[in-house]
């Protein structure tokens, strides 16, 4: 099982029905767990209701802190203010809604053991068919662009160790690329089943700007993970293959031009071209830019993780305490060395010379 304190987080970001219900189970399940936790509530705004009856709890004794925000910033907001008051050497954050049986919350307590971060997959799946198609089709979308091979990153339910909190940044709506994220850093990440919760599964449709903005999220986390590092990769293929195509149609209008006799008034290709040129120029610009920015800034970003440091005790060459005879000996030069050992092999070939 665990070693040290688990730190839960749950962001209240919804106000529903069930909270209580979900409290009391999910407290259930840890209470039965062999490590000592602690419960942290990060408010969105005004939750009158759940605050009041948080503040309960925390009278009759139970390990519970709450933190308000003035309004709602945001998921990666409100767990970012977790983390930073979380006294745990593990972090387990929990959703405001039932996503997984509370009475599986063991099975990744255990599962941390071996690795950084362990995610969750909400499966077999009981929800409606819409939920799961969307749930895919995201899914493959972040691993087309990604690389990410999780399934269910919108499950909420993660624990992992404090240093991948410490050294993994949340900003804007990137909870959910958060073990994404983390891979990328180099720490170890692992996936296990759940079972989806039976009792009042939460289904949310959203707008389709909802969608769109997602969308803008995994272009934004697939370019982090994948240039942050080398922006000119990224901005020097587009806008040399965008300059290159100006030049391809410049040089069949100028060929056209030279061989065939054909006018250059009224062509729009002629601006076309010169317009791609232009624009292919402006685009490697834009890259040797932010490699300028990177390279200015570069010692200040951290993208690796130094999992183990294996120190071999160095032995020394001359010890301290030796005799002045053994010291006269080993302060022998290498030349001096291979010197003597050619006089001795000449002496043992000529014996009579010496």
């Amino acid at each position: 099982m665990l070693e040290g304190m688990l730190s839960v987080v749950m962001p209240v970001t919804r106000s529903n029905g069930e909270f209580a219900d979900l409290f009391e189970a999910y407290d259930q399940a840890l209470s039965r767990a062999t490590c000592e936790y602690e419960w942290l509530f990060v408010l969105e705004g005004d939750r009158p209701g759940i605050r009041e009856y948080l503040e309960g709890f925390r009278e009759q004794g139970h390990p519970v802190r709450i933190f308000q925000l003035a309004r709602s910033f945001g998921e990666a907001a409100a767990l970012t203010v977790g983390f930073e008051h979380a006294r745990g050497d593990q972090l387990l954050t929990l959703p405001d809604r039932f996503q997984v049986e509370p009475e599986s919350i063991h099975e990744i307590l255990a599962g941390l053991e071996g690795c950084d971060m362990v995610v969750t997959r909400r499966w077999p799946r009981t929800d409606s068919r819409f939920s799961r198609i969307k749930t895919a089709v995201f899914n493959r979308l972040v691993a087309f662009r990604g690389g990410s091979r999780f399934h269910d990153l919108g499950c909420s339910v993660r624990i992992f160790r404090r240093a991948v909190a410490e050294e993994v940044p949340l900003y804007g709506d990137q909870e959910i690329f958060f073990p994404l994220l983390a891979r990328q850093q180099g720490f170890l990440v692992k996936e296990i089943d759940l079972p989806q919760a039976q009792r009042a599964p939460y289904v949310r449709r959203h707008r389709f700007g909802t969608y769109l903005r997602r969308f803008l999220d995994v272009v934004s986390v697939w370019f982090i993970t994948k240039f942050t590092r080398k922006p000119l990769r990224f901005f020097g293929v587009v806008g040399t293959s965008i300059a290159a195509l100006g030049l391809a149609i410049l040089l069949i209008i100028i060929i056209e031009r030279l061989f065939f006799g054909v006018s250059l008034a009224d062509r729009p290709a002629l601006l076309l071209s010169s317009l791609l040129v232009v624009l292919g120029v402006q685009v490697v610009s834009i890259g040797l830019v932010a490699e300028l920015v990177i390279f200015t800034h570069g010692r200040e970003l951290k993208e690796y993780q130094v999992r183990e440091i294996v120190n071999g005790r160095a032995k020394p060459a001359i010890a301290r305490s030796s005799p002045r005879g053994q010291e006269r000996r080993d302060s022998v030069t290498a030349p001096d060395q291979f010197r003597q050992r050619g006089d001795r092999i000449g002496r043992r070939a000529n014996p009579g010379k010496h």
